[in-house]
């Protein structure tokens, strides 16, 4: 009973989720009724119990806890977050953080199953980082669309060469019954860039060069890519990658040497760049 007026209701759910979201801090006298299972802390534990309160409690409560550790992993794909949970067992909620820099702009988490039961709640602090609650307000379990809880949008807003780490901690679970459930989170840290969206050859710079010159190109999806120098007869100098590169923005340096590691000469020079899907081809001059 939250605000005191000798009833438990959606108010008081409310307030407990703003307490674990940091959007509002409470007097001692609130902590002690939001702390429904007197553990000292305010979590999804006491969400979900509040929740059995409200709803006049679950036939969920007679299930056994169980040991096994529901296993997270933090994913991306499409411009989303995918916040994974691989378990066996039934989970009426979850907490987590979030946390990156200013560069990420995070959207509304999404449910990956619709489900008008389960409530979605999030807030972002100053510091960058996002706190987000999921629990099943009718009595039921948290549904999941091939393991995946919810999606988290983003915008990344770095420059071409900028990377920024997101991480997931804090990371807590209640069971049926509002028992705190074990976790291990698997893959907690990803590595977000600006991913082009086409192949695409830039001109080398400096050109002319000597002795040394940059090329930079942009692959859009993990590829088999070749970047080869040839002469102005058409002869292959030298191969400076042949390999499968993942999407994202590539840069290499060549020394003005051939496959010997001979100084090539003076004059003009092609340089080509192929893939399955793309091939182009920019010009360049190797001054002394």
């Amino acid at each position: 009973d939250i605000d005191f007026n000798d009833a438990v209701d959606v108010s008081d759910l409310l307030s407990v989720v703003d307490f674990i979201l940091l959007q509002d801090i409470p007097t001692e006298a609130e902590f002690r009724n939001a702390d429904v299972n007197m553990d000292m802390e305010i979590n999804i534990a006491d969400v979900v119990m509040i929740v059995d309160i409200i709803v006049g409690g679950s036939n969920a409560r007679t299930l056994a806890a169980s040991d096994v550790p529901v296993l997270v992993d933090l994913l991306s794909a499409d411009q989303q977050l995918l916040v994974n949970l691989n378990y066996e067992g039934l989970t009426r909620g979850i907490q987590f953080t979030l946390s990156a820099d200013a560069s990420l702009e995070f959207g509304s988490p999404l449910l990956s199953v619709s489900d008008a039961g389960t409530m979605v709640a999030s807030n972002r602090a100053e510091d960058g980082t996002v706190s987000v609650v999921v629990v099943n307000t009718s009595g039921g379990t948290v549904e999941r669309a091939d393991d995946v809880l919810v999606r988290i949008p983003y915008t990344f807003k770095g420059d071409r060469k900028d990377k920024t780490v997101v991480e997931i901690k804090d990371l807590k679970a209640a069971g049926m019954a509002g028992e705190s459930l074990p976790v291990t989170i698997r893959e907690k840290r990803i590595d977000i860039s600006v991913v082009p969206s086409v192949f695409a050859l830039h001109q080398n710079y400096p050109n002319p060069f000597n002795p040394v010159t940059e090329i930079q190109f942009d692959v859009p999806l993990e590829s088999k890519v070749k970047l080869t120098i040839y002469n102005i007869m058409g002869q292959e100098v030298r191969t400076l990658s042949n390999s499968t590169l993942e999407a994202g923005f590539h840069s290499v340096r060549w020394d003005g040497t051939n496959g010997l590691g001979e100084q090539v000469s003076t004059g003009l020079y092609f340089y080509r760049l192929s893939s399955p899907a793309f091939t182009s081809t920019k010009k360049m001059i190797m001054m002394k």
